[in-house]
């Protein structure tokens, strides 16, 4: 049992320990998960590790998230006070038992009655130091109790929304697609709207993933959300929830020049056989634009095969470097491509990451096609999600995507062949003015060849 105190004002210091404390709830702390934890970084994490430093960092976070105060008694510890609670850690662990000593001393702390400040995104106190710990290696590692994983599966597929998709501009969050046949529709929700608040909760600082939590609920029940337009005018829409069906891949549409286009929102299982079925409903098109703006990535074996519907037969798609050779792969193209096309272009924007980029890389890698847009974002981490007790996962960083045979995804992302700084949000494509853009350009004297 941690020495977690109990302030009371009519007490003294050593009153409090022996005759004023409270004592915390046992076994509140995820030990021998976060024991675990420990245990896969060290064998499996990409990166250098730097425990002092992600430390510090983890209690630099609690700091900001609940109502802590640090003191050092001497440099060897810190004593860590919350309202009426105290508890005294090490300032630098020396082992990994003083580590999960401290792990299960901070979650007694936290879980005695200390208060969150703003948003308890790591929900349960118990669970906080744990979180903060390994969200520390990178923005791609993370501590997920099994509340958060289901919500943030439900959250992003399933059902329970109103139909629109958000992303982070400048530090606003925009609307970036209105979906059909959707409750959004006939609302005044258009993209390159901001969303302000929703039910009340202010979106400022919140990421698009808990942005995603507060839009999703049960089908049937309201949320109220707050906006503001191009006009700078807030607006408020009540909208019923419903269960709304974002494809992957949309229809492919025809345009302006005998060309065909094509969106791809995300690389999931059934990616590549709706993008088949689409890529043979515009083969006959003079020309392909593939909008990949805001594609995120996803299965890396959805890139891989829908990479190769396009490439020619024995072309390296790409592969994933890791820290043991024997979790390394190389990928290549087993087919044919499905369809001949003219020139393909393919659009991106700084959303643009990950597996989307290995995609876009890939098919100008082989020469069968250009970029569009605005430079992506330049992320090629590859995360695996290793079980733990309870329906909990460790989210951890194990590998870098890279391109063809070994080309890396650049740190400021791939730059496009045609740059166009068009900040809208994505609108239908006879109305997208990046897609009227590289419209003209294919149809130039200048037209870029495969």
């Amino acid at each position: 049992m941690a020495k977690v105190r109990h302030y009371l004002p009519t007490c003294s210091l050593t009153v409090a320990l022996a005759a004023c404390a409270s004592s915390p709830p046992e076994g509140l702390a995820p030990s021998a998960d976060f024991a675990k934890c420990l245990q896969l970084i060290d064998e499996r994490y990409l990166g250098e590790i730097d425990p002092i430093g992600l430390y510090a960092r983890a209690l630099e976070v609690l700091r900001e998230d609940y109502s802590l105060s640090l003191s050092s008694p001497d440099p060897s510890l810190f004593r860590v006070r919350c309202g009426r609670y105290e508890v005294e850690i090490p300032s630098h662990p020396t082992s990994r038992a003083e580590l999960l000593k401290t792990e299960r001393d901070m979650a007694e702390l936290l879980e005695a009655g200390c208060p969150a400040r703003g948003t308890a995104r790591r929900g349960r106190p118990a669970y906080a130091f744990a979180h903060a710990y390994i969200e520390s290696l990178d923005e791609g590692s993370e501590y997920l109790i099994s509340e958060v994983l289901e919500r943030q599966i439900a959250a992003l597929a399933g059902p329970g929304m109103i139909g629109i998709t958000v992303g982070e501009h400048d530090g606003k969050s925009l609307i970036k697609e209105v979906l059909p046949y959707s409750p959004a529709i006939g609302s005044h929700l258009k993209p390159g709207a901001q969303l302000l608040a929703i039910d009340g909760t202010p979106t400022d600082g919140l990421s698009v993933i808990e942005i995603a939590q507060l839009l999703h609920g049960e089908i049937g029940s309201p949320v109220e959300i707050r906006f503001s337009t191009s006009t700078g005018r807030p607006q408020s829409a009540i909208l019923k929830r419903a269960l709304v069906a974002q494809q992957a891949v949309g229809p492919a549409e025809r345009l302006p020049g005998g060309g065909a286009y094509i969106r791809l929102r995300s690389f999931r299982e059934d990616s590549p056989t709706r993008l088949g079925r689409e890529l043979l409903a515009a083969e006959s098109a003079r020309f392909l634009i593939l909008d990949l703006r805001g594609n995120p990535g996803g299965l890396i074996a959805a890139v891989v095969d829908s990479a190769d519907l396009l490439l020619p037969l024995g072309v390296a798609v790409g592969g994933v470097q890791a820290r043991h050779p024997e979790e390394e792969r190389q990928f290549w193209s087993t087919h044919p491509p499905l369809a001949e096309f003219g020139p393909i272009v393919v659009l991106v924007d700084e959303e643009t990451a990950s597996g989307a980029e290995m995609f876009a890389e890939a098919l100008r890698d082989a020469g069968i096609a250009n970029l569009a847009g605005r430079s992506t974002a330049g992320r090629d981490s590859v995360q695996t999600v290793f079980p733990l007790s309870n329906g909990a996962g460790l989210k951890l960083t194990t590998g870098n995507l890279v391109v063809g045979r070994a080309t890396e995804i650049p740190e400021g992302g791939l730059t496009p062949d045609f740059d166009h700084d068009d900040a809208g949000g994505i609108m239908p494509p006879h109305s997208d003015p990046l897609v009227g853009a590289v419209v003209d350009w294919l149809r130039s004297p200048m037209e870029p060849r495969r």
